[in-house]
């Protein structure tokens, strides 16, 4: 019977790196051995493309070749990622990261040497590949736009779950869009912004929790529609909240506002919700934003009853259509629904 052979090789996956923090060295002062540092992952791996370095030459002798010499000049080639971690710019690329958690690269910087392991999904003998004294280039800067369907991940109902890594900043427009089985996500603590329907569902499905990191700034309209999450905090570190951000998501029953923000239509038709809690750091609500909450009766607000009134909009609270909105608590005393007014 024939061996299991590999047809093909695909499904880049699982690539670590690992510093190179020292040398061994022979009696002549020559690097033998390298020391390595802790292995760290590098997420986002979309292709790797490597060429062998080197040629033989043949050395003529008695009208014949009489021996080849190989010359082996190890490998080069290309390791595309979907982004490059703020870890490895820093660790291995030679940047340097200011107080404000901006990257400067330095033009003289010496990119340090590493290690670069990594598999094939489709190999099926599982093999782990190793190259053991890599060094890296700065990476190209390119950028382009992509239509909802030209999004990676659109309608991928394969995906149960995301762990998106440290280093990552922004999640794009229409990124993970109708990723109806994805039920959970891990989000890092770089991130700073989540795009536009990012996590749109079209109906029902998508994501059950979710934990939104205290260094987003922004979130962009629609980007958790439909979504199954039971329970969510805004950040205070949330400034700018796009319109319909949570609306239809009918599991949702517990919402915490730290945010300076309250946006627009954003848990309109939210008809599971039950408890908004609204924070003495909010500035602004806008429009229709509990709009069709079925079962919203009470809101907590954490400042006093003059607190509430300096909030702009804050009277779109009381004027929620389709909300049986009766008391807005505060620490001072509550606004109640008397008849028709408050």
């Amino acid at each position: 019977m024939a061996k299991n052979r590999n047809k093909v090789k695909f499904g880049l996956n699982n690539v670590h790196w690992a510093k190179i923090t020292q040398w061994g060295v022979d009696p002549d002062g020559t690097p033998t051995v390298p020391v390595y540092g802790e292995s760290v992952r590098l997420p986002g791996a979309v292709s790797l493309s490597i060429d062998a370095n080197g040629e033989n030459e043949n050395f003529f002798a008695d009208d014949s070749v009489y021996y080849v010499i190989n010359n082996n000049s190890g490998y080069e080639g290309d390791l595309e990622v979907a982004l490059v971690t703020t870890e490895f710019a820093t660790e291995i690329l030679g940047e340097i990261l200011d107080n404000n958690g901006v990257l400067v690269e330095k033009n003289d910087a010496e990119p340090a040497q590493f290690a670069l392991m990594f598999e094939f999904s489709g190999d099926k003998h599982k093999i782990r590949h190793v190259l053991y004294c890599c060094t890296a280039s700065r990476p190209a800067t390119e950028g382009q736009t992509y239509e909802i369907s030209n999004s990676p991940f659109f309608e991928n109902t394969e995906i149960t779950s995301l762990d998106v890594g440290e280093g990552i900043t922004a999640l794009g427009s229409s990124l993970f869009e109708r990723c109806t089985s994805m039920t959970d996500v891990s989000l890092p603590t770089t991130l700073t912004s989540v795009g536009e329907r990012c996590f749109f569902m079209y109906s029902s499905g998508g994501l059950t929790s979710l934990v939104i990191p205290k260094n987003v700034k922004t979130i962009g309209e629609k980007a958790f529609v439909c979504c199954e999450i039971e329970r969510v905090t805004i950040p205070f570190s949330v400034k700018e909240i796009g319109s319909y951000a949570f609306n239809e998501c009918v599991e949702l029953k517990s919402v915490y506002v730290d945010s300076p923000l309250i946006g627009g239509f954003m848990f309109t038709r939210s008809t599971a919700l039950t408890s908004l809690t609204i924070s003495k750091n909010v500035t602004t609500i806008k429009e229709h934003c509990i709009n069709y909450c079925g079962n919203l009766k009470e809101i907590t607000y954490e400042g006093t009853l003059a607190d509430l009134k300096n909030i702009a909009g804050y009277k779109f609270l009381m004027s929620a259509a389709y909300c049986p909105l009766e008391r807005i608590s505060c620490v001072n005393g509550a606004f109640v629904l008397n008849g028709e007014t408050w």
